[in-house]
């Protein structure tokens, strides 16, 4: 398999150019909008705040709300698994790929920005197009440790 055919195949796909074209316009739109004070900034933090309280859990439900098998769910308690590991690890040697930021404070933000990237909105669709249901399901056994852990920062942040 000549992996720069399939990565040309992934990113020429309309199903994913349709998902990252409306993600990167939302996200567009909100900077715009923001930029301009069209609204407040309470309105702005609340928005957020419903976004990362119910939105993204229910994306995350309805990601689970695919055909399972019992090999499936073998399988998937591995994922499990190799989830909680990986997003283990990469907590803890995220911060170090950014040695060159002075500030330890920002490493660790930089660090867990990496760690918890935005596979709910950009990754689970992504894998959808691509495999199906069963790429879906698997994805969000994946990122159990990830849905976890976001949400657990989201509820217990001062920010």
């Amino acid at each position: 398999m000549d992996i720069w055919y399939e990565l040309l195949r992934i990113i020429a796909n309309a199903k994913v150019i349709g998902i990252i074209a409306s993600v990167v316009l939302i996200t567009g739109l909100g900077y715009v909008l923001t930029s301009r004070h069209v609204f407040s900034a309470r309105f702005a933090d609340e928005l957020s705040q419903l976004v990362l309280v119910i939105a993204v859990p229910a994306l995350a439900f309805n990601s689970f709300m695919q055909p399972l098998a019992a090999g499936t769910l073998k399988q998937g308690v591995v994922l499990v698994v190799w989830g909680i590991v990986l997003y283990a690890v990469l907590l803890v040697i995220s911060p170090f790929a950014y040695w060159w930021v002075s500030s330890a404070n920002q490493r660790e933000i930089l660090g867990i920005i990496t760690t918890f990237g935005s596979t709910t909105v950009f990754g689970i669709p992504i894998v959808g197009a691509l495999a199906g249901a069963h790429g879906v399901v698997y994805a969000s056994l994946f990122n159990i440790a990830y849905r976890d852990s976001t949400l657990y920062l989201c509820l217990h942040s001062n920010v």
